[in-house]
């Protein structure tokens, strides 16, 4: 009998040992998540919203960096090597990635359903034959649209599906969730840009064609084909601008726009700074938004 109890104790304590180390230590999840790739920072986050915690997500271009003359460093490549898909919007420098990348991995064109326009300031009459252009000239900032984002979601929904189909019904339930999202914010754009219809807004860099296309506005830009403008085509665009009061000027924040802040210091426009890399995409729309109706509608800060 007192060796059965001895026995009974020993157990009893042993349990309450374990117990209280289980109770000091967080509990980790034994489910490890899916390293995913994207080549810019606002794909990135549509990315993360849609995978949650399944996913690890990492961007091939840093913050602060341009598409346009980035180059990704050996160690850039090694991180993305990790991941099972990488989604890319087709920018130059993801194209010049994916040759070192493994065959095994899941390449995702974001921008599959997705009608192009041309870039602006590009010339077409050589390159261009009808309907078609070469994807060069294209414009590639597909992400600043509304529309474009609900087929962007979709196209990650459903490849990050073809990775890891045992959470298939949480990838969706976020991706609507998502969707819901950027429908609300489509329709709080078309009411403050409704009164604006037709009206032009000046850009340094050329990188809301879509946006303004969208939303029955004009984009013009200061710098062409990633050169600043000539002294003709400056005098023209301030022709241009002269023709409309409460001018609202867009100022990438990585570029280095002396033309542009020339040019709002001739025509007293309102400069407006943007970074449409921002990983927060609709926060960006949004703002951009703001920005266009209060320039338009002469409201100071």
């Amino acid at each position: 009998m007192k060796i059965f109890s001895a026995l009974y104790f020993s157990a009893v304590i042993s349990g309450l040992l374990l117990f209280t180390a289980s109770c000091s230590k967080p509990q980790m999840s034994s489910e490890k998540k899916i390293t995913v790739g994207a080549g810019l920072p606002p794909v990135a986050s549509l990315v993360a919203s849609i995978g949650g915690d399944k996913v690890e997500t990492v961007s091939l271009l840093p913050a602060g960096r341009t598409p346009h003359d980035f180059s990704p460093k050996p160690s850039d490549i090694n991180t993305i090597s990790k991941a099972r898909v990488f989604f890319s919007s087709g920018m130059p420098f993801e194209e010049k990635s994916l040759v070192f990348l493994s065959k095994k991995m899941l390449i995702s064109d974001i921008s599959a359903e997705i009608k192009k326009i041309p870039q602006t300031g590009h010339s077409h009459k050589e390159q261009c034959s009808g309907n078609h252009c070469h994807s060069e000239n294209m414009d590639p900032h597909i992400w600043v649209s509304p529309a474009n984002l609900l087929i962007i979601a979709e196209n990650i929904c459903t490849n990050l599906i073809k990775i890891d189909p045992a959470n298939a019904l949480y990838y969706r339930k976020n991706t609507g969730l998502l969707k819901e999202k950027i429908t609300t914010l489509d329709r709080y754009i078309r009411t403050r840009l409704a009164p604006y219809a037709g009206r032009t807004f000046f850009i340094y860099h050329p990188s809301l064609g879509y946006f303004a296309g969208e939303y029955a506005l004009n984009q013009r830009a200061v710098e062409l084909d990633g050169r600043e403008v000539s002294a003709v085509q400056l005098a023209q665009l301030i022709n241009l601008a002269k023709k409309q009061s409460n001018v609202v000027l867009f100022v990438q924040e990585e570029f280095n726009p002396r033309t542009a802040k020339a040019i709002a210091g001739q025509l007293n426009a309102t400069i407006k700074t943007m970074n449409p890399l921002q990983m927060d995409v609709l926060h960006f729309l949004r703002q951009i938004t703001d920005d266009l109706a209060d320039g338009f509608s002469g409201k100071k800060e």
